[in-house]
């Protein structure tokens, strides 16, 4: 059991702790995507819609939607999901898409206790138009960026204790300037 600990201990020491930026940030109901391990360990099948839209000011609006789907198939003893996002701000500076897949195995699954496993693969799209936040005199600035998205995470629950990680990585597989 100590190797075993000391494995896990190892596997999640880069644990991220910095969590997302607040402009992104609609994971209180949808924890699955932060921590693939969560997926489909919860009692029932769910299906989440988020939507936000916050004017910072008169020129400049933030609009995110996140919808993702989760659910536990005992055929293939695992829980699967879905998550497909949209983040925008200002007019057109920030246009961003997201999609993930994760699946989770529960290790152990008792009435007080869950330890489960699990990981995600994804890709993101960002495109950014700087002269929608400059005024002014401006070079068309434009970018585009493509990335693949992959996470893994644990999650143990013991009656009201929770112990969690997870990791995320991005690979930038193309990059457009203009």
């Amino acid at each position: 059991m100590k190797k075993v600990n000391l494995i896990l201990f190892i596997l999640f020491l880069g644990l991220n702790l910095n969590g997302q930026e607040r402009l992104f940030n609609m994971n209180n109901s949808m924890s699955f995507s932060n921590n693939p391990a969560r997926t489909g360990m919860s009692p029932a099948t769910q299906i989440n819609y988020g939507l936000g839209m916050y004017d910072l000011n008169s020129s400049f609006r933030k609009f995110n939607q996140l919808l993702n789907f989760d659910t536990y198939i005992p055929k293939i003893k695992g829980g699967v999901g879905l998550e497909i996002g949209t983040f925008n701000a200002g007019k057109d500076f920030l246009n961003a898409q997201t999609f993930i897949v994760t699946y989770a195995y529960p290790i152990i699954n008792k009435t007080n206790t869950l330890l489960s496993v699990g990981a995600g693969l994804g890709m993101n799209r960002n495109k950014t138009d700087f002269t929608e936040l400059v005024f002014g005199e401006i070079n068309h600035i434009v970018s585009e960026r493509y990335h693949m998205r992959a996470n893994y995470g644990f999650h143990f629950s013991y009656k009201s204790i929770f112990i969690e990680g997870s990791q995320s990585f991005y690979k930038r597989i193309s990059y457009t300037p203009s």
